[in-house]
Protein backbone atom coordinates (compact mmCIF):
# COMPACT_ATOMS: atom_id res chain seq x y z
CA UNK A 1 0.00 0.00 0.00
CA UNK A 2 2.67 2.17 1.02
CA UNK A 3 4.74 1.73 -2.57
CA UNK A 4 1.19 2.04 -4.15
CA UNK A 5 0.60 5.84 -2.56
CA UNK A 6 4.24 6.70 -3.43
CA UNK A 7 4.16 6.18 -6.96
CA UNK A 8 0.44 8.00 -6.94
CA UNK A 9 2.12 10.75 -5.63
CA UNK A 10 4.82 11.29 -7.41
CA UNK A 11 2.35 10.72 -10.70
CA UNK A 12 0.48 13.73 -8.52
CA UNK A 13 3.63 15.82 -8.65
CA UNK A 14 4.90 14.92 -12.08
CA UNK A 15 1.54 16.23 -13.89
CA UNK A 16 1.32 19.62 -12.53
CA UNK A 17 5.92 19.79 -12.84
CA UNK A 18 5.23 18.68 -16.37
CA UNK A 19 3.07 21.81 -17.09
CA UNK A 20 6.09 23.78 -16.44
CA UNK A 21 8.37 22.48 -18.46
CA UNK A 22 10.18 25.59 -19.61
CA UNK A 23 10.78 26.42 -16.36
CA UNK A 24 12.07 23.60 -15.37
CA UNK A 25 14.62 23.30 -18.49
CA UNK A 26 16.05 26.30 -17.06
CA UNK A 27 16.03 24.60 -13.56
CA UNK A 28 17.95 21.63 -14.90
CA UNK A 29 20.50 23.36 -17.14
CA UNK A 30 21.18 25.58 -14.65
CA UNK A 31 22.32 23.26 -12.03
CA UNK A 32 24.05 20.79 -14.17
CA UNK A 33 25.91 24.28 -15.35
CA UNK A 34 26.55 25.30 -12.00
CA UNK A 35 28.14 22.11 -10.16
CA UNK A 36 29.86 20.82 -13.77
CA UNK A 37 31.74 24.40 -13.65
CA UNK A 38 32.21 23.74 -9.48
CA UNK A 39 34.09 20.83 -10.39
CA UNK A 40 36.27 22.36 -12.66
CA UNK A 41 37.11 25.05 -10.37
CA UNK A 42 38.94 22.14 -7.90
CA UNK A 43 40.51 21.02 -11.33
CA UNK A 44 42.13 24.09 -11.80
CA UNK A 45 43.49 24.13 -8.66
CA UNK A 46 44.89 21.31 -9.02
CA UNK A 47 46.80 22.27 -11.63
CA UNK A 48 48.31 25.68 -9.89
CA UNK A 49 49.19 23.16 -6.88
CA UNK A 50 51.19 20.51 -9.70
CA UNK A 51 52.62 23.91 -11.11
CA UNK A 52 53.63 25.24 -8.05
CA UNK A 53 55.35 22.03 -6.44
CA UNK A 54 57.08 21.18 -10.02
CA UNK A 55 60.76 20.53 -9.12
CA UNK A 56 63.75 20.61 -11.13
CA UNK A 57 63.52 23.82 -12.90
CA UNK A 58 62.30 27.41 -11.61
CA UNK A 59 58.69 28.33 -11.11
CA UNK A 60 57.54 30.22 -14.01
CA UNK A 61 55.21 32.48 -12.06
CA UNK A 62 53.34 33.65 -15.85
CA UNK A 63 52.25 30.33 -16.52
CA UNK A 64 51.01 30.03 -12.79
CA UNK A 65 48.65 33.28 -13.19
CA UNK A 66 47.45 32.36 -16.74
CA UNK A 67 45.56 29.84 -15.22
CA UNK A 68 43.19 32.26 -13.58
CA UNK A 69 41.49 32.77 -16.81
CA UNK A 70 39.87 29.61 -16.58
CA UNK A 71 39.34 30.02 -12.91
CA UNK A 72 37.59 33.01 -13.54
CA UNK A 73 35.17 31.02 -16.13
CA UNK A 74 34.63 28.29 -14.48
CA UNK A 75 33.51 30.90 -11.47
CA UNK A 76 31.61 33.30 -13.31
CA UNK A 77 29.71 29.98 -15.50
CA UNK A 78 29.55 28.83 -11.85
CA UNK A 79 27.33 32.07 -10.39
CA UNK A 80 25.61 32.16 -14.01
CA UNK A 81 24.61 28.50 -13.98
CA UNK A 82 23.33 28.50 -10.03
CA UNK A 83 21.21 31.99 -10.68
CA UNK A 84 19.33 30.77 -13.63
CA UNK A 85 18.67 27.39 -11.94
CA UNK A 86 16.95 29.19 -8.85
CA UNK A 87 15.09 31.92 -10.60
CA UNK A 88 13.57 29.45 -12.54
CA UNK A 89 13.13 27.07 -9.36
CA UNK A 90 11.70 30.12 -7.47
CA UNK A 91 8.99 30.97 -10.57
CA UNK A 92 8.07 26.69 -10.48
CA UNK A 93 7.80 25.80 -7.40
CA UNK A 94 4.95 28.39 -6.53
CA UNK A 95 3.07 27.61 -9.66
CA UNK A 96 3.01 23.81 -8.95
CA UNK A 97 2.22 24.73 -5.30
CA UNK A 98 -0.99 26.79 -6.03
CA UNK A 99 -2.60 24.35 -8.41
CA UNK A 100 -1.46 21.57 -5.97
CA UNK A 101 -3.50 23.29 -3.74
CA UNK A 102 -6.55 24.26 -6.00
CA UNK A 103 -6.95 20.65 -7.08
CA UNK A 104 -6.81 19.49 -2.96
CA UNK A 105 -10.02 22.25 -2.48
CA UNK A 106 -11.68 21.19 -6.01
CA UNK A 107 -11.65 17.20 -4.42
CA UNK A 108 -12.16 17.84 -1.08
CA UNK A 109 -15.61 19.69 -2.02
CA UNK A 110 -16.69 17.07 -4.23
CA UNK A 111 -16.55 14.96 -1.95
CA UNK A 112 -20.14 13.37 -0.39
CA UNK A 113 -21.87 14.84 2.72
CA UNK A 114 -21.18 11.71 4.10
CA UNK A 115 -17.22 12.08 3.83
CA UNK A 116 -17.17 15.62 6.00
CA UNK A 117 -19.22 13.44 8.90
CA UNK A 118 -16.10 11.27 9.31
CA UNK A 119 -13.57 14.03 9.05
CA UNK A 120 -11.96 16.89 11.33
CA UNK A 121 -12.41 20.09 9.45
CA UNK A 122 -8.65 20.86 11.25
CA UNK A 123 -7.48 17.86 10.24
CA UNK A 124 -8.47 18.31 6.35
CA UNK A 125 -7.12 21.72 6.32
CA UNK A 126 -3.47 20.86 7.72
CA UNK A 127 -3.40 17.49 4.93
CA UNK A 128 -3.97 20.48 2.46
CA UNK A 129 -1.25 22.74 3.92
CA UNK A 130 0.66 19.60 3.90
CA UNK A 131 0.38 18.34 0.41
CA UNK A 132 1.46 22.08 -0.69
CA UNK A 133 4.62 22.03 1.71
CA UNK A 134 5.76 18.02 0.67
CA UNK A 135 5.67 19.17 -3.30
CA UNK A 136 8.30 21.94 -2.39
CA UNK A 137 10.03 19.80 -0.45
CA UNK A 138 10.35 17.13 -3.11
CA UNK A 139 11.26 19.77 -5.77
CA UNK A 140 14.02 21.17 -4.13
CA UNK A 141 15.09 17.95 -3.12
CA UNK A 142 15.07 16.09 -6.65
CA UNK A 143 15.84 19.38 -8.79
CA UNK A 144 18.77 20.58 -6.00
CA UNK A 145 19.97 18.21 -4.03
CA UNK A 146 19.78 14.61 -5.60
CA UNK A 147 20.58 16.21 -8.93
CA UNK A 148 23.22 17.94 -8.35
CA UNK A 149 24.55 15.35 -6.24
CA UNK A 150 24.20 12.40 -9.23
CA UNK A 151 26.25 15.18 -11.39
CA UNK A 152 28.72 15.77 -8.97
CA UNK A 153 29.27 11.92 -8.06
CA UNK A 154 29.41 10.75 -11.57
CA UNK A 155 32.26 13.61 -12.55
CA UNK A 156 34.15 13.00 -9.88
CA UNK A 157 34.07 8.79 -10.55
CA UNK A 158 35.24 9.59 -14.18
CA UNK A 159 37.91 12.12 -12.60
CA UNK A 160 39.32 9.97 -10.16
CA UNK A 161 38.99 6.68 -12.54
CA UNK A 162 41.13 9.13 -15.16
CA UNK A 163 44.00 9.32 -12.47
CA UNK A 164 43.56 6.04 -11.06
CA UNK A 165 40.84 2.92 -12.08
CA UNK A 166 41.03 1.88 -8.76
CA UNK A 167 40.20 5.06 -7.05
CA UNK A 168 37.34 5.37 -9.30
CA UNK A 169 36.03 1.46 -8.85
CA UNK A 170 35.94 2.27 -4.71
CA UNK A 171 34.83 5.50 -4.98
CA UNK A 172 31.64 3.93 -7.46
CA UNK A 173 30.89 0.40 -5.50
CA UNK A 174 30.92 3.26 -2.07
CA UNK A 175 28.61 4.99 -3.28
CA UNK A 176 26.16 2.45 -4.57
CA UNK A 177 26.57 0.93 -1.66
CA UNK A 178 26.14 4.05 0.63
CA UNK A 179 22.53 4.71 -1.50
CA UNK A 180 21.03 0.86 -1.25
CA UNK A 181 21.56 1.40 2.74
CA UNK A 182 20.65 4.78 3.09
CA UNK A 183 17.05 3.89 0.34
CA UNK A 184 16.66 0.79 2.66
CA UNK A 185 16.50 2.37 6.05
CA UNK A 186 14.71 5.68 5.00
CA UNK A 187 12.11 3.18 3.53
CA UNK A 188 11.73 1.48 6.72
CA UNK A 189 11.58 4.34 8.69
CA UNK A 190 8.77 5.58 6.55
CA UNK A 191 6.84 2.55 7.79
CA UNK A 192 6.92 1.74 10.97
CA UNK A 193 8.06 5.73 11.93
CA UNK A 194 7.18 8.32 9.93
CA UNK A 195 3.46 7.42 9.29
CA UNK A 196 2.51 6.90 12.87
CA UNK A 197 3.89 10.10 13.49
CA UNK A 198 2.08 11.82 11.49
CA UNK A 199 -1.18 9.85 12.16
CA UNK A 200 -0.76 11.06 15.89
CA UNK A 201 -0.04 14.68 14.89
CA UNK A 202 -3.49 14.54 12.56
CA UNK A 203 -4.83 13.64 15.99
CA UNK A 204 -3.79 15.76 17.94
CA UNK A 205 -4.70 18.82 15.43
CA UNK A 206 -7.98 16.97 15.05
CA UNK A 207 -9.19 17.07 18.83
CA UNK A 208 -7.71 20.54 19.49
CA UNK A 209 -9.85 21.58 16.74
CA UNK A 210 -12.94 19.57 17.81
CA UNK A 211 -12.57 20.72 21.42
CA UNK A 212 -11.95 24.77 20.33
CA UNK A 213 -15.44 24.54 17.83
CA UNK A 214 -17.36 22.81 21.04
CA UNK A 215 -15.58 25.31 23.50
CA UNK A 216 -19.66 26.17 24.42
CA UNK A 217 -20.52 22.49 25.51
CA UNK A 218 -16.73 22.40 27.87
CA UNK A 219 -18.07 25.29 29.99
CA UNK A 220 -21.58 24.01 29.85
CA UNK A 221 -20.73 20.49 31.11
CA UNK A 222 -17.49 21.46 32.97
CA UNK A 223 -15.45 19.28 31.07
CA UNK A 224 -12.55 21.26 30.81
CA UNK A 225 -10.30 18.52 32.96
CA UNK A 226 -11.99 15.62 30.60
CA UNK A 227 -10.72 17.23 27.70
CA UNK A 228 -7.63 18.64 28.82
CA UNK A 229 -6.54 14.47 29.78
CA UNK A 230 -7.82 13.66 26.55
CA UNK A 231 -5.71 15.89 24.93
CA UNK A 232 -2.67 15.23 26.80
CA UNK A 233 -3.45 11.51 25.53
CA UNK A 234 -3.03 12.64 22.83
CA UNK A 235 -0.11 14.63 22.76
CA UNK A 236 1.87 12.55 24.64
CA UNK A 237 1.34 10.01 21.86
CA UNK A 238 3.07 12.24 19.35
CA UNK A 239 5.69 12.87 21.61
CA UNK A 240 6.46 9.22 22.01
CA UNK A 241 6.16 8.69 18.72
CA UNK A 242 8.31 11.87 17.20
CA UNK A 243 11.17 10.69 19.95
CA UNK A 244 11.54 6.94 18.73
CA UNK A 245 11.15 8.61 14.82
CA UNK A 246 14.36 10.75 15.51
CA UNK A 247 16.29 8.59 17.62
CA UNK A 248 16.00 5.82 14.04
CA UNK A 249 17.36 9.15 12.05
CA UNK A 250 20.05 9.28 14.73
CA UNK A 251 21.06 5.49 14.45
CA UNK A 252 20.94 6.06 10.46
CA UNK A 253 23.30 8.67 10.57
CA UNK A 254 25.76 6.95 12.55
CA UNK A 255 25.39 4.51 9.68
CA UNK A 256 26.71 7.04 7.27
CA UNK A 257 29.17 8.55 9.22
CA UNK A 258 30.93 4.85 9.66
CA UNK A 259 30.75 4.53 6.44
CA UNK A 260 32.61 8.17 5.15
CA UNK A 261 35.29 7.40 7.84
CA UNK A 262 35.83 4.12 6.14
CA UNK A 263 35.91 5.27 2.80
CA UNK A 264 37.97 8.49 3.69
CA UNK A 265 41.19 6.13 5.16
CA UNK A 266 40.62 3.64 2.32
CA UNK A 267 41.35 6.49 -0.08
CA UNK A 268 43.91 8.12 2.03
CA UNK A 269 45.64 4.99 2.37
CA UNK A 270 45.79 4.23 -1.42
CA UNK A 271 46.27 7.43 -2.68
CA UNK A 272 49.18 8.22 -0.48
CA UNK A 273 50.63 4.26 -1.91
CA UNK A 274 50.21 5.65 -5.66
CA UNK A 275 51.98 9.23 -4.84
CA UNK A 276 54.69 7.25 -3.01
CA UNK A 277 54.80 5.20 -6.80
CA UNK A 278 54.82 8.44 -8.26
CA UNK A 279 51.48 7.37 -9.96
CA UNK A 280 49.52 10.48 -8.34
CA UNK A 281 51.11 14.27 -8.56
CA UNK A 282 51.15 16.85 -5.01
CA UNK A 283 48.28 17.98 -7.59
CA UNK A 284 46.35 15.08 -7.66
CA UNK A 285 45.97 14.43 -3.74
CA UNK A 286 45.08 17.60 -2.76
CA UNK A 287 42.50 17.09 -6.30
CA UNK A 288 41.14 13.95 -4.72
CA UNK A 289 41.24 15.42 -0.88
CA UNK A 290 39.00 18.06 -2.54
CA UNK A 291 36.81 15.91 -3.93
CA UNK A 292 36.30 13.84 -0.73
CA UNK A 293 35.70 17.00 1.09
CA UNK A 294 32.83 18.03 -0.82
CA UNK A 295 31.42 14.95 -1.93
CA UNK A 296 31.11 13.85 2.00
CA UNK A 297 29.22 17.42 2.38
CA UNK A 298 26.63 16.37 -0.39
CA UNK A 299 26.51 12.78 0.52
CA UNK A 300 25.92 13.15 3.91
CA UNK A 301 23.05 15.41 2.62
CA UNK A 302 22.23 12.74 0.56
CA UNK A 303 21.10 10.31 3.61
CA UNK A 304 19.38 12.96 4.63
CA UNK A 305 17.55 13.85 1.74
CA UNK A 306 16.03 10.49 1.22
CA UNK A 307 14.69 10.93 4.57
CA UNK A 308 12.92 14.05 4.01
CA UNK A 309 12.03 12.76 0.25
CA UNK A 310 10.23 9.99 2.27
CA UNK A 311 9.29 12.74 4.91
CA UNK A 312 7.42 14.24 1.99
CA UNK A 313 5.32 11.80 0.83
CA UNK A 314 4.51 11.07 3.93
CA UNK A 315 3.11 14.56 4.45
CA UNK A 316 1.16 14.08 1.42
CA UNK A 317 -0.02 10.60 1.91
CA UNK A 318 -3.32 11.47 3.64
CA UNK A 319 -4.27 14.31 1.09
CA UNK A 320 -3.40 12.16 -2.14
CA UNK A 321 -5.21 9.14 -0.87
CA UNK A 322 -8.35 11.67 -0.62
CA UNK A 323 -7.33 12.91 -3.83
CA UNK A 324 -7.47 9.36 -5.16
CA UNK A 325 -10.48 8.17 -3.40
CA UNK A 326 -13.37 7.85 -5.56
CA UNK A 327 -16.46 10.95 -4.95
CA UNK A 328 -18.83 8.95 -3.52
CA UNK A 329 -21.69 10.84 -4.97
CA UNK A 330 -21.12 11.56 -8.63
CA UNK A 331 -22.87 13.05 -12.09
CA UNK A 332 -22.88 10.49 -14.87
CA UNK A 333 -21.49 10.53 -17.92
CA UNK A 334 -24.07 12.35 -19.59
CA UNK A 335 -25.39 14.08 -16.75
CA UNK A 336 -27.37 17.34 -17.85
CA UNK A 337 -28.40 20.41 -16.21
CA UNK A 338 -32.16 19.85 -14.76
CA UNK A 339 -34.54 22.30 -16.24
CA UNK A 340 -37.54 22.60 -13.73
CA UNK A 341 -40.68 24.46 -15.43
CA UNK A 342 -42.96 23.93 -12.45
CA UNK A 343 -41.17 21.81 -9.36
CA UNK A 344 -43.54 18.80 -9.26
CA UNK A 345 -41.15 15.96 -7.06
CA UNK A 346 -42.24 12.29 -7.19
CA UNK A 347 -40.25 9.85 -4.52
CA UNK A 348 -40.75 6.58 -6.45
CA UNK A 349 -40.32 3.39 -4.37
CA UNK A 350 -37.68 5.07 -2.50
CA UNK A 351 -35.52 2.84 -0.24
CA UNK A 352 -32.45 4.42 1.79
CA UNK A 353 -30.21 3.43 4.32
CA UNK A 354 -26.81 4.60 5.64
CA UNK A 355 -25.92 1.50 7.07
CA UNK A 356 -25.94 -1.61 5.53
CA UNK A 357 -29.57 -3.83 6.00
CA UNK A 358 -30.75 -0.84 8.31
CA UNK A 359 -33.44 0.81 6.20
CA UNK A 360 -34.18 4.40 7.46
CA UNK A 361 -36.43 4.78 4.00
CA UNK A 362 -38.48 1.85 2.90
CA UNK A 363 -40.45 1.36 -0.64
CA UNK A 364 -41.44 5.32 -0.34
CA UNK A 365 -43.65 6.53 -2.85
CA UNK A 366 -44.73 9.93 -2.45
CA UNK A 367 -45.80 12.80 -4.74
CA UNK A 368 -45.51 16.36 -4.18
CA UNK A 369 -47.47 18.47 -6.33
CA UNK A 370 -45.75 21.40 -8.08
CA UNK A 371 -46.88 24.53 -6.48
CA UNK A 372 -48.09 22.93 -3.01
CA UNK A 373 -46.78 23.13 0.78
CA UNK A 374 -46.24 19.98 1.99
CA UNK A 375 -44.96 19.45 5.35
CA UNK A 376 -43.47 16.37 7.06
CA UNK A 377 -44.30 15.67 10.64
CA UNK A 378 -43.39 12.94 12.94
CA UNK A 379 -40.92 11.74 15.80
CA UNK A 380 -37.56 12.10 15.36
CA UNK A 381 -35.50 9.45 13.63
CA UNK A 382 -38.98 9.19 11.50
CA UNK A 383 -37.21 10.12 8.16
CA UNK A 384 -38.17 13.47 7.53
CA UNK A 385 -34.72 14.93 7.33
CA UNK A 386 -33.26 11.91 5.67
CA UNK A 387 -35.86 12.35 2.89
CA UNK A 388 -34.71 16.02 2.46
CA UNK A 389 -31.40 15.16 2.16
CA UNK A 390 -31.65 12.44 -0.43
CA UNK A 391 -34.07 14.94 -2.32
CA UNK A 392 -30.98 17.47 -2.73
CA UNK A 393 -28.48 14.44 -3.48
CA UNK A 394 -26.07 14.48 -0.94
CA UNK A 395 -26.34 10.15 -0.50
CA UNK A 396 -27.34 8.03 -3.61
CA UNK A 397 -30.80 5.58 -2.82
CA UNK A 398 -30.60 2.01 -2.20
CA UNK A 399 -33.52 1.75 -4.84
CA UNK A 400 -36.31 3.36 -6.62
CA UNK A 401 -35.70 7.09 -7.47
CA UNK A 402 -36.77 10.63 -7.20
CA UNK A 403 -38.06 12.84 -10.14
CA UNK A 404 -38.50 16.28 -10.09
CA UNK A 405 -40.63 17.56 -13.37
CA UNK A 406 -40.27 13.91 -14.66
CA UNK A 407 -36.28 14.25 -14.65
CA UNK A 408 -34.42 11.65 -12.22
CA UNK A 409 -31.72 13.55 -10.18
CA UNK A 410 -29.39 10.79 -10.10
CA UNK A 411 -28.70 11.57 -14.13
CA UNK A 412 -29.05 15.52 -13.79
CA UNK A 413 -26.02 17.79 -12.57
CA UNK A 414 -25.67 17.87 -9.16
CA UNK A 415 -24.89 21.40 -8.80
CA UNK A 416 -27.63 21.89 -11.18
CA UNK A 417 -29.95 20.23 -8.78
CA UNK A 418 -29.28 22.24 -5.84
CA UNK A 419 -29.34 25.27 -7.64
CA UNK A 420 -32.89 24.67 -8.02
CA UNK A 421 -33.57 23.70 -4.41
CA UNK A 422 -33.54 26.73 -1.23
CA UNK A 423 -32.59 24.96 1.83
CA UNK A 424 -33.36 26.75 5.25
CA UNK A 425 -31.96 24.54 7.73
CA UNK A 426 -32.71 24.63 11.42
CA UNK A 427 -29.37 25.57 12.30
CA UNK A 428 -28.11 28.10 9.87
CA UNK A 429 -23.84 28.48 9.82
CA UNK A 430 -22.80 31.32 7.79
CA UNK A 431 -19.18 32.08 6.58
CA UNK A 432 -17.26 34.27 8.48
CA UNK A 433 -17.77 37.14 5.53
CA UNK A 434 -19.92 40.16 6.02
CA UNK A 435 -23.48 40.23 6.06
CA UNK A 436 -23.81 41.31 2.54
CA UNK A 437 -21.70 38.65 1.57
CA UNK A 438 -24.02 36.09 3.73
CA UNK A 439 -27.31 36.99 2.02
CA UNK A 440 -25.72 37.14 -1.92
CA UNK A 441 -24.52 33.69 -1.30
CA UNK A 442 -28.53 32.96 -2.09
CA UNK A 443 -27.95 34.49 -6.12
CA UNK A 444 -24.02 35.54 -6.66
CA UNK A 445 -24.88 37.75 -9.19
CA UNK A 446 -27.89 39.99 -7.06
CA UNK A 447 -27.14 43.95 -7.05
CA UNK A 448 -26.54 45.21 -3.26
CA UNK A 449 -29.90 46.24 -3.92
CA UNK A 450 -31.70 42.80 -4.55
CA UNK A 451 -29.66 41.91 -1.50
CA UNK A 452 -31.39 44.83 0.59
CA UNK A 453 -34.95 43.97 -0.83
CA UNK A 454 -34.52 40.56 0.10
CA UNK A 455 -33.28 40.98 3.77
CA UNK A 456 -36.12 43.70 4.00
CA UNK A 457 -38.64 40.45 3.08
CA UNK A 458 -36.86 38.12 5.75
CA UNK A 459 -36.86 41.28 8.66
CA UNK A 460 -33.71 41.74 8.88
CA UNK A 461 -32.97 44.97 7.48
CA UNK A 462 -33.41 46.96 10.44
CA UNK A 463 -31.06 44.65 12.51
CA UNK A 464 -28.40 44.62 10.22
CA UNK A 465 -28.99 48.86 10.24
CA UNK A 466 -28.31 48.27 13.93
CA UNK A 467 -24.80 47.44 12.94
CA UNK A 468 -21.84 50.21 13.00
CA UNK A 469 -20.93 48.72 9.61
CA UNK A 470 -24.54 47.49 8.30
CA UNK A 471 -23.95 45.30 5.56
CA UNK A 472 -20.00 45.05 6.05
CA UNK A 473 -20.75 43.69 9.26
CA UNK A 474 -17.97 40.60 9.21
CA UNK A 475 -20.55 37.59 11.06
CA UNK A 476 -17.89 35.37 12.83
CA UNK A 477 -16.55 31.99 12.26
CA UNK A 478 -20.10 30.05 11.80
CA UNK A 479 -22.06 33.35 12.48
CA UNK A 480 -21.38 33.25 16.05
CA UNK A 481 -21.20 36.84 16.60
CA UNK A 482 -25.08 36.90 15.16
CA UNK A 483 -28.20 35.84 17.40
CA UNK A 484 -29.79 32.76 16.75
CA UNK A 485 -32.46 34.31 15.34
CA UNK A 486 -31.00 36.92 13.19
CA UNK A 487 -28.88 33.68 11.81
CA UNK A 488 -31.91 32.35 10.81
CA UNK A 489 -33.14 35.28 9.20
CA UNK A 490 -30.13 35.89 7.29
CA UNK A 491 -30.30 32.29 5.81
CA UNK A 492 -34.09 33.03 4.84
CA UNK A 493 -33.07 36.33 3.16
CA UNK A 494 -30.60 34.43 1.58
CA UNK A 495 -33.71 31.99 0.13
CA UNK A 496 -35.34 34.86 -0.69
CA UNK A 497 -32.49 35.88 -2.77
CA UNK A 498 -32.40 32.48 -4.39
CA UNK A 499 -35.84 32.46 -6.09
CA UNK A 500 -35.51 28.77 -6.42
CA UNK A 501 -38.54 26.30 -7.69
CA UNK A 502 -38.49 23.96 -4.61
CA UNK A 503 -38.45 25.46 -0.83
CA UNK A 504 -37.09 23.36 1.84
CA UNK A 505 -37.68 24.85 5.13
CA UNK A 506 -36.37 22.49 8.18
CA UNK A 507 -37.65 23.93 11.32
CA UNK A 508 -36.90 27.53 10.14
CA UNK A 509 -38.19 29.02 12.69
CA UNK A 510 -37.51 27.05 15.41
CA UNK A 511 -34.82 29.83 17.06
CA UNK A 512 -37.53 32.89 16.57
CA UNK A 513 -39.46 34.10 19.36
CA UNK A 514 -42.93 34.61 18.97
CA UNK A 515 -42.56 38.38 17.28
CA UNK A 516 -39.81 37.61 15.15
CA UNK A 517 -41.84 34.09 14.06
CA UNK A 518 -44.87 36.06 13.16
CA UNK A 519 -42.63 38.29 11.15
CA UNK A 520 -41.36 35.82 8.97
CA UNK A 521 -44.28 33.54 8.98
CA UNK A 522 -45.51 36.74 6.90
CA UNK A 523 -42.00 36.49 4.68
CA UNK A 524 -42.27 33.04 3.66
CA UNK A 525 -45.86 33.09 2.56
CA UNK A 526 -44.76 35.97 -0.10
CA UNK A 527 -41.62 33.57 -0.58
CA UNK A 528 -43.72 30.48 -0.87
CA UNK A 529 -45.82 31.88 -4.26
CA UNK A 530 -45.23 29.73 -7.22
CA UNK A 531 -42.82 27.44 -5.25
CA UNK A 532 -42.82 23.54 -4.31
CA UNK A 533 -42.34 23.77 -0.64
CA UNK A 534 -41.34 21.27 1.85
CA UNK A 535 -41.32 21.67 5.73
CA UNK A 536 -40.03 20.24 8.17
CA UNK A 537 -41.53 21.00 11.76
CA UNK A 538 -41.72 19.71 15.00
CA UNK A 539 -43.98 22.70 16.17
CA UNK A 540 -47.19 21.77 14.49
CA UNK A 541 -48.94 25.29 14.50
CA UNK A 542 -46.50 25.95 11.67
CA UNK A 543 -47.69 23.77 9.37
CA UNK A 544 -51.78 23.91 10.22
CA UNK A 545 -52.22 25.70 6.86
CA UNK A 546 -49.94 23.28 4.55
CA UNK A 547 -51.93 21.85 1.57
CA UNK A 548 -50.91 18.36 2.31
CA UNK A 549 -49.35 16.92 5.56
CA UNK A 550 -47.77 13.59 5.94
CA UNK A 551 -46.87 11.75 9.05
CA UNK A 552 -43.46 9.87 9.09
CA UNK A 553 -42.95 6.85 11.19
CA UNK A 554 -40.22 4.76 10.98
CA UNK A 555 -39.17 5.51 7.62
CA UNK A 556 -42.18 5.09 6.15
CA UNK A 557 -45.31 7.26 5.89
CA UNK A 558 -48.18 6.72 8.69
CA UNK A 559 -50.82 8.87 7.55
CA UNK A 560 -51.54 11.44 5.33
CA UNK A 561 -54.24 14.36 4.43
CA UNK A 562 -54.50 18.27 5.66
CA UNK A 563 -55.03 19.44 9.54
CA UNK A 564 -58.68 19.19 9.53
CA UNK A 565 -58.94 15.35 7.80
CA UNK A 566 -55.78 14.34 10.50
CA UNK A 567 -57.23 15.57 13.63
CA UNK A 568 -60.16 13.58 13.00
CA UNK A 569 -58.44 10.32 12.09
CA UNK A 570 -56.99 10.94 15.55
CA UNK A 571 -53.63 8.72 14.62
CA UNK A 572 -50.19 10.24 14.82
CA UNK A 573 -51.20 13.77 14.20
CA UNK A 574 -53.51 14.17 16.51
CA UNK A 575 -51.40 12.59 19.22
CA UNK A 576 -48.68 14.91 18.23
CA UNK A 577 -50.94 17.77 18.09
CA UNK A 578 -52.68 17.27 21.50
CA UNK A 579 -48.69 17.11 23.06
CA UNK A 580 -47.88 20.18 21.35
CA UNK A 581 -51.06 21.82 22.56
CA UNK A 582 -51.32 20.35 25.94
CA UNK A 583 -47.86 18.94 27.04
CA UNK A 584 -49.72 15.66 27.60
CA UNK A 585 -48.70 12.87 25.71
CA UNK A 586 -52.21 11.02 24.26
CA UNK A 587 -52.39 7.80 23.42
CA UNK A 588 -53.44 6.72 19.39
CA UNK A 589 -56.50 4.81 18.92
Amino acid sequence: MAKNVTRLTIQLYWQYVRKQEGLLAFVLIGIFTGTASNVGIYYVFKLIVDRISATGAPIDFANIISLLIPLALFLIINMLGWRTGLYALSILEPKVMAELVERSFYEIHKHSFNFFSNEFVGSLVKKVTRLGRSVENFIDIVAVDMFQMLIRLTLVVVILYILSPILGTIMLVWAILFIIVNYVASTYKLEHYDKPRLQADSNVTGQLADTISNSANIKLFSTRHYEQQRFSEASQDWRHKTTRTWIFSQHIEFIQNAMMIALELILIYISLKLWQKGVLSIGDFVLIQSYLTEMFIFIWDFGRNVERMYEAFADAQEMVEIINTPHEIRDTNNAKPIKLANGKIIFQDVTFSYHENEHVISKLNLTIPAGETVALIGPSGGGKTTIIKLLIRLYDLDGGKILLDDQNIAEVTQDSLRSQIALVPQDAILFHRSLMDNIRYGRLTATDEEVIEAAKQAYCHKFINNFEKGYNTLVGERGVKLSGGERQRIAIARAILSNAKILVLDEATSNLDVHSEKLIQAALQNLKKNKTTIIIAHRLSTVRNANHIIAMEDGKIAEQGNHDELLQKQGLYYSLWQLNNTGQPVSIK
